[in-house]
């Protein structure tokens, strides 16, 4: 094999490698359980709405009333980013929820960090997200269920 053949072949082996490990924008779609029952049921769907339970039964859930969630995936970037859109009448608001990656049936989130604007110690309102680099810190596992 001459060499440009051999670093075409190495260069695709590596895009699908790391599509497999850090998951793309159709792995997300389903119903995710988290490890900790704290973290409730995460449920995406095909149409990018999101729903939120406390537990896999639970029929009144965040995302299905007045509220609206939808999800939103950047897979473009290393690691992945997940953000979260909500909506409240005619207010829209979207939020990085945190970088996540997919494996063997699991989702990995490290959620971003949230910094408040204050005055003296006053919280004026007003929030910023800041999105980690890696996943070393506190993770959110989901095993995947649907």
């Amino acid at each position: 094999m001459g060499n440009s053949v051999k670093h075409i072949l190495i260069v695709l082996i590596l895009i699908i490698s790391s599509t497999h490990v850090y998951g793309g924008v159709d792995e997300i779609v389903g119903t995710w359980k988290g490890t900790d029952p704290k973290d409730g049921v995460l449920v995406f769907r095909n149409d990018y709405s999101l729903e939120i339970k406390r537990d896999i039964n639970e029929t009144d859930s965040i995302g299905t009333g007045k509220v609206k969630f939808k999800w939103e995936t950047i897979t473009e970037v290393n690691p992945n980013q997940l953000y979260f859109i909500i909506s409240l009448d005619e207010k829209t608001q979207r939020i990085p929820f945190g970088i996540y990656k997919i494996n063997n049936n699991k989702l990995i989130i490290r959620q971003s960090k949230e910094f408040h604007k204050s005055l003296g110690g006053i919280d004026m309102g007003v929030s910023r997200y800041e999105l980690h680099k890696n996943f070393k810190g506190i993770l959110k596992v989901f095993i995947k269920i649907k």
